[in-house]
């Protein structure tokens, strides 16, 4: 109906768009285009050969119990680095999620691969780290759409907040058109669809506040 110009939409989930844009800047942050994406499947084999290489089982620790504190931690844009500070010396299995964690990410690291919750997690780690990545996808998309709102979790509201952004000036490129350059873009226009009433995901991290907090966010 609108012709040529929707060839430049993007209509996906949030995790397929963090993907293009991962595999555009991947050389960014030290892995390749062809980077793997572990699936649940793989997630559970590696958390489970960490798990008896640490002999973490005799604390009761398994990989569903490991995988889903890292998928909640990972929704709040909790990193193994940060997490760190938070480890209970004195709880053994707090020590012992730790270190598996860290090992978890390392061989992620070590495989070029990231797992589910990792791909909107580097995304806005992305944008956070250089803002002129950032710029550009603010700039290539001025109007976004986000349905089911209620359901998103902490990790996709802050990269809602990251792409809806303003463009400073000085993030503009040489080729972009005068009046750019000169006065940048304001932000982007963010429209959201859902229902309060509606919201069934609190169990992996989905953020109620979003949708209710919505107006005094935006």
């Amino acid at each position: 109906l609108v012709g040529e110009v929707s060839q430049g939409m993007w209509i996906s989930t949030f995790h397929s768009a963090c993907v293009r844009i991962l595999r555009t800047e991947a050389e960014r942050f030290g892995y390749t285009k062809a980077f793997t994406i572990y699936d649940s499947g793989d997630q559970r084999a590696l958390i489970k050969r960490l798990i008896r290489d640490h002999g973490a089982d005799r604390l009761g620790l398994t990989p569903a119990s490991v995988s889903g504190k890292m998928s909640r931690l990972k929704n709040e844009l909790v990193d193994v680095d940060s997490y760190r500070g938070q480890v209970r010396e004195s709880d053994p299995n707090d020590v012992a999620f730790y270190q598996l964690w860290s090992d978890y990410q390392a061989e992620l690291a070590r495989s070029q691969a990231f797992d589910f919750d990792d791909l909107i997690v580097h995304t806005v780690q992305l944008f956070r780290a250089f803002p002129e990545v950032a710029a550009v996808y603010r700039r290539r998309f001025r109007h976004i759409l986000v349905d089911e709102y209620q359901d998103t979790n902490h990790a996709q509201y802050a990269l809602i907040r990251e792409l809806t952004q303003a463009v400073l000036p000085e993030q503009v490129p040489e080729s972009a058109p005068p009046h750019e350059r000169e006065n940048g873009l304001e932000a982007p226009a963010l429209t959201v669809v859902g229902d309060s009433d509606q919201s069934i995901y609190a169990f992996r991290g989905a953020d109620i506040r979003n949708i209710v907090e919505f107006e005094r966010d935006f």
